[in-house]
């Protein structure tokens, strides 16, 4: 296993992303929803690099997700480092 670090971080600051990291892993919680596509043809997310939704477009999926989401996978298929988009084009 591989770690990647900035080096403009101290060892301090590290260990605290790190054990925010393992903070957050354990209490989510996995879930299978059906998200819809918007008028526009898009999913409406505004999502990280990590598929974490921080932003929502228009209203379609806002009654089922929450910023903070993440997305893991699609139609069964794990994402693992692939983007959403990258993934599920737009309709």
């Amino acid at each position: 296993c591989a770690i990647l670090l900035w080096t403009a971080m101290s060892a301090g600051e590290t260990l605290f992303l790190k054990v925010e990291r393992l903070r957050r892993l354990y209490r989510c919680s996995v879930k299978h929803l059906p998200v819809r596509r918007g008028e526009d043809g898009s999913f409406g997310l505004g999502l990280t690099e990590d598929n974490v939704i921080f932003e929502f477009h228009h209203d379609t999926n806002a009654d089922i997700l929450e910023c903070g989401d993440q997305v893991r996978a699609v139609n069964g298929i794990p994402l693992v480092r692939e983007r959403l988009g990258g993934v599920v084009p737009r309709a």
